[in-house]
């Protein structure tokens, strides 16, 4: 048994003496030279072969409050820790002989952060220990007092890999030997895919399923188990069903589902095997594409314990979806928490359909999208993205089911260009921004004039900014706009195009360009589909 280690606590005041910044100043420069000399010692890993250092760490920063000055705020730095191995880690945080396992890389940290502070968190789960393949994905997790640990150091973890890519399949089939490591010191599994978030905590439901060796949850469309959820006992059984796994990974470069399932199949005989319902342990297509769940608050799950956001291509998207269905709370450069941005929000109130007279929908919709982001970018404003038509099957959805969101966060930065249309309903987001918008408007054009004869009811209450010939520029967008004190500027419908005088928004006009392609629900190229 290990003794709970030494805690060392340094106590800074923001308006206190020098001696005691002093202390603080040196003791964190101490901790950087000690986390910068254990990454330099940690091998290079690029193949799947795998050995470790002796030296792990961990510690916490938090943001206190003091306890005679609630205004005051202090710098704690607390529980730094140097575990012999990685199994020291495991059996330091592991209740009831179990250990919860989230495995990552740096490009995954934002998706590590949110299965914290939305599951792990909220569900008060101490057990948890996120596994890093680079020191800079534990440091942003541990600020957060989340549990972490680096494991090793992968040359590739610094970029992002896509579904069964070999980056991808070297990756994910490092969770297994994770898991092996777990089980031959005695400690059962739940191994957790950072995609997925809690509805319930699943710990009380599997732990119905006592007698098992393997408990998983499962795929009804690939008539597989899927290897990104699932509870392993450290029993015989389960122990040579790793250690099978791990020898078929060693020989060939395939995805680590393939080798559980593979395993699962030569072993079944000599293997206790408990398969979650799918209806309780949903899939992402499953949850958000049959489901019919775009937006928060559509069709709520009673019966869900876990989402696994899966069935999707691009961390981009996985993110995405998760925004716009309410299951993200990441608040990195104060995505939601600004007090001072500024916000652009309009709708998309007919579904033309295939009109000629107009264009069809898809047409109409780029072409506010389009004028949005210009009117964005000249007033400096982000842009909450509206409600999109997508045909009789799925009528209403977001903008990753007609848009790629990879491509159009590669060539537009997230935080200055747009938001998901639910940002304003999320509790992160200050009252302030939520209460400051500012009276309707609308361009006016032949659109606007068909609306205004067909439902007159709609359209009262909107002022309409009209120009000679319907032409909209970007000096006018200024003349009337920038000034606009408002957080929220909020447009009826932005069907007209912007003529752009200025070069420079020429050439963001052709970024859009760029950045805007089509794709589908689980975001294919366009080619692809």
């Amino acid at each position: 048994m290990i003794a709970t280690p030494e805690k060392k606590v340094i106590e800074q005041r923001i308006c206190g003496t020098t001696e005691t910044r002093k202390v603080a100043l040196i003791s964190i420069l101490l901790l950087l030279i000690s986390t910068s000399y254990l990454y330099s010692t940690v091998n290079e890993y690029s193949h799947f072969n795998i050995s470790f250092n002796k030296q792990f760490s961990i510690y916490h920063q938090t943001n206190l409050r003091h306890k005679e000055d609630p205004d005051e705020k202090i710098t704690r730095i607390i529980d730094y820790k140097t575990f012999d191995s990685f199994i020291d880690a495991v059996q330091y945080y592991a209740v009831n002989n179990t250990i919860v396992v989230a495995s990552f890389d740096i490009t995954y940290v934002s998706m590590a952060l949110n299965l914290f502070l939305t599951s792990f968190r909220k569900f008060n789960i101490k057990n948890h220990l996120f596994v890093a393949s680079d020191h800079l994905g534990c440091a942003e997790l541990l600020s957060h007092d989340a549990h972490c640990i680096q494991y090793m150091n992968m040359s590739i973890s610094k970029s992002p890999s896509y579904f069964y890519e070999t980056d991808y399949n070297i990756k994910a089939c490092i969770k297994p030997k994770i898991v092996l490591d777990c089980l031959k010191a005695g400690f059962d599994v739940l191994l957790v895919d950072v995609d997925i978030i809690f509805l319930k905590n699943p710990l009380p439901f599997i732990s119905n399923y006592s007698d098992c060796d393997f408990v998983t949850q499962t795929d009804p469309l690939s008539k597989e188990e899927n290897s990104g959820f699932y509870l392993v006992k450290a029993s015989s059984s389960g122990m040579k069903l790793f250690t099978k796994i791990v020898e078929m990974i060693n020989g060939t470069s395939r995805g680590d589902q393939d080798y559980v399932n593979d395993a699962l199949h030569e072993l079944e005989e000599s293997i206790k095997i408990q398969c979650l319902s799918p209806e309780i342990c949903q899939l992402g297509k499953m949850f958000f594409n049959k489901g019919r769940r775009a937006f928060a608050g559509d069709n709520p799950c009673i019966n869900c314990i876990i989402v696994h956001n899966n069935y999707i291509v691009s961390l981009e998207a996985k993110i995405y979806r998760f925004k716009e269905y309410g299951m993200w709370s990441v608040d990195i450069g104060g995505y939601y928490s600004d007090k001072t941005r500024k916000y652009i929000k309009y709708g998309n109130p007919i579904d033309f359909g295939a009109r000629e007279e107009f264009g069809c929908s898809n047409t109409m919709e780029e072409v506010s999208l389009k004028t949005a982001l210009i009117i964005g970018h000249i007033l400096n404003r982000t842009v909450i993205m509206p409600r999109f038509h997508c045909g009789k099957k799925i009528h209403i959805c977001h903008f990753g089911f007609r848009f790629s969101v990879r491509s159009f966060e590669l060539h537009l930065p997230v935080l200055e260009t747009y938001r998901e249309n639910v940002f304003l309903e999320h509790p992160l987001v200050p009252e302030s921004t939520k209460k400051s918008v500012s009276e309707m408007f609308v361009f006016d054009s032949p659109i606007w004039q068909t609306l205004t004869r067909n439902d007159k009811n709609q359209t009262t209450n909107v002022k309409v900014m009209k120009t000679e010939q319907y032409n909209i520029s970007d000096s006018d967008i200024k003349r009337w706009f920038g000034s606009e004190t408002s957080q929220v500027l909020q447009f009826y419908s932005l069907y007209n195009e912007i003529f752009c005088e200025d070069s420079e928004l020429s050439h963001f006009y052709d970024t859009l360009n760029d950045a805007i392609q089509a794709s589908n629900p689980m975001q294919f190229r366009q080619d692809d589909i």
